[in-house]
């Protein structure tokens, strides 16, 4: 039952101690009062400091561990003879890259040595036998064996463990191996679209995923753009800021519709925003060049054309039809996220006036066009030149969302 190894009932501490040592025992390690858990049990503690304890018994800090020492030895003595829990004793590629970025950073944080050679001691135990003899990290290692291909979990996390320790160290192994597994990272588990999958593919694996949603952890994509950004920050390349840029791309929709469970995610897009406004006129006209093909793919995925009624009055009736390729979706001008371009059609050379959108169909919560809609209004010409019509519209599909782009309709 739980707990059964550690707790205490107050009858046990009287057996094992006695009542007059259970009496001066109960106020130092937490037993003076109802049982708090599971109704009827202790786990021992310190309620409050052994200095503060000392002081009240007039003692030395000292004194009181003397007094405390057999007390404690009866009760370890006594805690032996149950049955103890058994040891989960294999070692976790991601498990000991969380621990070494902690002790990293508080180390360096606090000025304690000591946390910053543990967590050198993990990194280096992990990349010494947790790798194949070729180099591919894994997952598991237990009892002298290291088994099971890396997950992105544990390429993420060991990379910002890594990272932090370059950071406390200063020794530029930990940035070089930290590079090193986020480019084998990008070659196994990378998907072309942005982001990366949770596994490599494998013969029995039907579908790979790729995990935004935070949970007890935080999300894996969102640990590895927020590892990329690092990455930038630290090495000054240019190409770790792209990747991110890329990433969070493809996650633009879900982090625009639930930034509540992809926080991470959200963070990470707030710290891409700073980075990148931050490189100045060269890296945005690098970042204009790379994004000349998304354009081209926004303006590929939509087509549309208009007819005008040949009735003689100045309003005449105009009627738009739009088709969106399978797969992919639009905004209605109802939406009302503040990340995303609604549908919007718009006249030159001619007035346009009683606009009617069709309703989306609801995904999530969420109103989306997909297929084949139609528009309706009335045009007005104001020139003797031909009425322009364009559409402005941000093109999404499950995965990513393309820049937002106008479309000439013919």
């Amino acid at each position: 039952r739980e707990g059964a190894y550690y707790v205490w009932t107050l009858s046990e501490l009287e057996r094992v101690l006695g009542s007059e040592d259970a009496t001066f025992l109960a106020p130092l390690l937490g037993f003076d009062g109802a049982p708090f858990f599971e109704g009827s049990e202790y786990v021992l503690h310190l309620p409050h400091s052994l200095e503060e304890q000392a002081q009240r018994r007039r003692l030395d800090r000292e004194q009181l561990l003397e007094q405390l020492e057999s007390l404690k030895m009866r009760l370890f003595s006594a805690r032996s003879d149950r049955e103890r829990p058994p040891t989960d004793d294999k070692v976790l590629t991601d498990w000991n890259g969380m621990a070494i970025s902690g002790l990293a950073t508080a180390g360096r944080i606090l000025g304690d040595v000591s946390m910053v050679e543990l967590a050198r001691r993990s990194a280096t135990f992990v990349w010494a036998h947790l790798r194949t003899p070729t180099g591919l990290l894994l997952h598991v290692w237990r009892a002298g064996v290291a088994r099971n291909s890396a997950y992105l979990s544990d390429y993420v996390f060991l990379t910002k463990g890594l990272l932090a320790l370059y950071e406390a160290t200063d020794d530029a192994l930990w940035l070089q191996r930290a590079i090193q597994l986020t480019d084998e990272q990008d070659l196994r588990l990378g998907d072309p679209e942005g982001g990366f999958f949770l596994a490599g593919e494998q013969a029995d694996l039907l579908f790979r995923s790729r995990e935004v949603f935070d949970g007890a952890l935080p999300s894996t994509n969102g640990v590895a753009v927020l590892n990329l950004l690092e990455l930038a920050r630290l090495s000054g390349e240019e190409r770790w800021l792209e990747r991110a840029g890329k990433a969070l791309r493809a996650f633009a929709t879900v982090i625009e519709q639930r930034p509540d469970g992809a926080r991470m995610l959200a963070l990470a897009s707030g710290v891409y925003r700073d980075m990148a406004g931050e490189a100045g006129e060269n890296s945005a006209e690098t970042s204009r060049s790379s994004d000349d093909s998304l354009v081209e793919e926004a303006r590929a995925v939509v087509s549309a054309s208009y007819e005008v009624s040949e009735n003689s009055s100045v309003w005449r009736e105009v009627r738009v039809q739009v088709v969106i390729a399978d797969g992919w979706h639009l905004f209605p001008p109802s939406h009302e996220g503040p990340a995303m371009t609604p549908l919007k059609l718009k006249a030159e050379n001619a007035k346009l006036r009683n606009v009617v959108y069709p309703l989306g169909s609801e995904t999530g919560g969420v109103d989306l066009y997909y297929g084949t809609i139609e528009l309706s209004g009335e045009l007005r010409s104001t020139a003797d030149d031909v009425p322009h019509l364009r559409l402005t519209y941000q093109a999404c599909d499950a995965g990513r969302c393309l820049p937002a782009v106008e479309l000439l309709l013919e």
